[in-house]
């Protein structure tokens, strides 16, 4: 236009506000500059390119549509966007341990597994459990996570020391030698007529009252040795006593021994 002011390079306005520093081309076509996320005309902050959001948590940083500066979560391995986050499965490599997650601190750390195969499971070794034995108690999973209890002994006490063949006070004074048999009762042998529990001196039994003129000697029922007298013909308890009739074989009158 003669005299008018719209030269090429000069200013004008193209009507896109998104542009900037508007001016008139060779062509005369009147163009600007986009104007980047910073609001700079023609900058390099586009949407796409990268930027820093001043989250030391993300990377990938760059502008959205919106011009948000946004970066992707850097994940518990250091990848952005990378799918090791925390509270996700992992392997901590302890066989002894399941249900591995990354935690708070993006640990990876799993539970432990009990002795029945579950992690964070409670029977773990030396936990109550029960060994399916009637004949004990106080069941426990053990180093090596075998369910064992200890024997009840023959008063009911687990781990007790009054076992089968143990001793024990039958409460008879007659006996000696107490011990728990195979049923748990408390027996003892009977004490004999010498002290001895379990000896062969009993009532009835044969002995040596020490006294030549008596034979047959047995203990009697108060444990005292004692025979009987020896007759005329040697016979213990005899009745060919002293004063009795007797036949001395001579025809005339009959005497007396």
């Amino acid at each position: 236009m003669p005299g008018g002011s719209a030269l090429v390079g000069t200013a004008c306005d193209d009507g896109n506000p998104n542009t900037g520093n508007d001016i008139y081309d060779a062509n005369c076509n009147c163009a600007g500059q986009l104007i980047d996320c910073l609001g700079v005309p023609g900058g390099t902050a586009l949407v796409g390119t990268a930027c820093d959001d001043g989250n030391p948590g993300t990377g990938n940083d760059i502008y959205d549509a919106n011009c948000n500066c946004a970066g992707q979560l850097i994940d518990c391995l250091g990848v952005p966007g990378g799918s090791a986050l925390v509270g996700t499965a992992c392997d901590d490599g302890n066989p002894n341990t399941g249900n591995d997650i990354y935690d708070a601190n993006c640990n990876c750390a799993g539970q432990l597994i009990d002795c029945l195969g579950v992690p964070g499971g409670s029977a773990l070794v030396g936990t109550a459990c029960d060994d399916g034995n009637a004949l004990t108690g106080n069941d426990i999973y053990d180093a090596n996570c075998i369910c064992a209890g200890q024997l009840i002994d023959c008063l009911g006490v687990p781990g007790g020391t009054a076992l089968v063949g143990t001793a024990c006070d039958d409460g008879n004074a007659l006996t000696g030698n107490d011990i728990y048999d195979a049923n748990c009762n408390c027996a003892g042998q009977l004490i004999d007529c010498l002290g001895v529990p379990g000896g062969s001196a009993l009532v009835g039994t044969a002995c040596d009252d020490g006294n030549p003129n008596t034979g047959n000697d047995v203990y009697d029922a108060n444990c005292n040795c004692a025979g009987q007298l020896m007759d005329c013909l040697g016979v213990p308890g005899g009745t060919a006593l002293v004063g009795t009739a007797c036949d001395d074989g001579n025809a005339s009158p009959a005497t007396t021994c």
